[in-house]
Protein backbone atom coordinates (compact mmCIF):
# COMPACT_ATOMS: atom_id res chain seq x y z
CA UNK A 1 0.00 0.00 0.00
CA UNK A 2 1.48 3.31 -1.09
CA UNK A 3 0.67 6.60 0.63
CA UNK A 4 -1.20 7.67 -2.52
CA UNK A 5 -3.41 4.58 -2.41
CA UNK A 6 -4.14 5.17 1.26
CA UNK A 7 -5.19 8.77 0.60
CA UNK A 8 -7.30 7.78 -2.41
CA UNK A 9 -9.05 5.11 -0.34
CA UNK A 10 -9.75 7.66 2.43
CA UNK A 11 -11.12 10.15 -0.11
CA UNK A 12 -13.42 7.50 -1.61
CA UNK A 13 -14.70 6.28 1.75
CA UNK A 14 -15.42 9.81 2.92
CA UNK A 15 -17.03 10.79 -0.38
CA UNK A 16 -19.41 7.85 -0.05
CA UNK A 17 -20.31 8.94 3.49
CA UNK A 18 -20.86 12.52 2.34
CA UNK A 19 -22.96 11.39 -0.61
CA UNK A 20 -25.18 9.27 1.64
CA UNK A 21 -25.77 12.32 3.88
CA UNK A 22 -26.38 14.52 0.83
CA UNK A 23 -28.99 12.11 -0.52
CA UNK A 24 -30.81 12.12 2.82
CA UNK A 25 -30.87 15.94 2.83
CA UNK A 26 -28.29 16.31 5.63
CA UNK A 27 -26.44 19.01 3.71
CA UNK A 28 -24.50 20.57 6.61
CA UNK A 29 -23.08 17.22 7.73
CA UNK A 30 -22.35 16.23 4.13
CA UNK A 31 -20.54 19.52 3.52
CA UNK A 32 -18.38 18.96 6.58
CA UNK A 33 -17.24 15.64 5.11
CA UNK A 34 -16.75 16.95 1.56
CA UNK A 35 -14.68 19.85 2.94
CA UNK A 36 -12.09 17.41 4.32
CA UNK A 37 -10.76 17.01 0.76
CA UNK A 38 -11.01 20.40 -0.98
CA UNK A 39 -8.50 19.36 -3.66
CA UNK A 40 -10.72 16.47 -4.75
CA UNK A 41 -12.94 17.95 -7.45
CA UNK A 42 -16.03 15.77 -6.80
CA UNK A 43 -15.84 16.62 -3.08
CA UNK A 44 -15.42 20.31 -3.89
CA UNK A 45 -18.37 20.22 -6.30
CA UNK A 46 -20.68 18.52 -3.81
CA UNK A 47 -19.60 20.89 -1.06
CA UNK A 48 -20.71 23.78 -3.28
CA UNK A 49 -24.02 22.04 -3.96
CA UNK A 50 -24.50 21.61 -0.20
CA UNK A 51 -24.02 25.36 0.26
CA UNK A 52 -26.72 25.95 -2.35
CA UNK A 53 -29.16 23.55 -0.68
CA UNK A 54 -28.44 24.88 2.80
CA UNK A 55 -29.38 28.35 1.54
CA UNK A 56 -32.19 27.13 -0.74
CA UNK A 57 -33.60 23.85 0.57
CA UNK A 58 -35.06 21.52 -2.06
CA UNK A 59 -38.75 20.59 -1.99
CA UNK A 60 -39.81 17.58 0.07
CA UNK A 61 -40.37 15.54 -3.10
CA UNK A 62 -36.88 16.35 -4.45
CA UNK A 63 -35.70 13.72 -6.95
CA UNK A 64 -32.02 14.16 -5.91
CA UNK A 65 -31.14 15.70 -9.28
CA UNK A 66 -29.14 18.92 -9.25
CA UNK A 67 -30.24 21.17 -12.12
CA UNK A 68 -27.85 23.87 -13.26
CA UNK A 69 -29.51 27.25 -13.58
CA UNK A 70 -26.74 28.96 -15.59
CA UNK A 71 -23.97 28.00 -17.97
Amino acid sequence: NTPENTILKEVCINFEKGLALYRTLHFKDAKDIFDRFPNDYPSFLFSERCVFFIETPPPKNWDKVFTLKTK
